[in-house]
């Protein structure tokens, strides 16, 4: 029996998971009136006294390393490194883009996860989504302006920043996106299989998702 802590705070909108053996267990929202690290802790306290576990009783805690806020995943790597510590249990990274391309509606086919990287940028990432599983042909990367239209083509785009990101959307002809943040449902559950494969700790060794310029090509 698996018991897995998902944090995702990449976005505005945090949330935390548990998941027990593949299931969900537990899901809550982070309130995005408050700082991450302000409300994180309590409402953790709260999802687990629902579910009637301790720190003691978790497996592995999973943390979204993004892209996204920088403040945002520090606070949450953080949070899930003084949890994985003290309860001497192991810590992954898992990817916010991964997590958001598994989350969305496509049952086979391609998805593309974007994201407003701020001052006129655009991190985005392409995946080839078959049910559960998704595999990488875009790394998660700054996209420039020119490159858009050749990283959506063909796929569903799914981001939490359509309102903002609407007028380039547009501009190279598309409409309708897919909007979602990426959920500590799918990072737990991303973690918990990956630790029946690799149960390597990355308690001191997981990072935030830093973005650059790079080219790339299309699978």
């Amino acid at each position: 029996m698996a018991r897995i802590l998902g944090i995702e705070t990449s976005t505005a909108a945090g949330s935390l998971a548990l998941v027990e053996d593949g299931r969900r267990a537990g899901e809550a929202e982070i309130d995005t009136r408050l700082n991450h690290s302000a409300c994180l802790l309590p409402v953790l306290d709260e999802l687990l006294r629902r579910a009637g576990w301790e720190v003691s009783d978790l497996d592995g805690v999973g943390v979204g390393v993004g892209p996204g806020s920088f403040t945002g995943i520090r606070v949450g790597l953080a949070a899930g490194q003084g949890l994985a510590l003290g309860a001497a249990i192991p810590l992954v990274g898992v990817g916010s883009f991964p997590a958001l391309a598994r989350s969305s509606a496509v049952g086979e086919g391609i998805v593309v996860a974007l994201l407003d990287g701020g001052r006129g940028r655009i991190y985005g990432a392409r995946y080839r989504k078959s049910g559960s599983s998704t595999e990488e042909l875009v790394p998660p990367r700054v996209i420039a302006a020119e490159e858009l239209a050749e990283l959506v083509r063909g796929g569903r785009i799914i981001t939490p920043d359509g309102l903002r990101l609407r007028a380039r959307l547009e501009a190279i002809g598309i409409g309708e996106w897919e909007d979602a943040h990426p959920r500590a449902l799918e990072i737990a559950l991303l973690t918990g299989e990956k630790l029946k494969t690799d149960p390597t700790d990355q308690l001191y060794t997981a990072e935030p998702i830093y973005l650059s310029e790079l080219n790339y090509s299309v699978k």
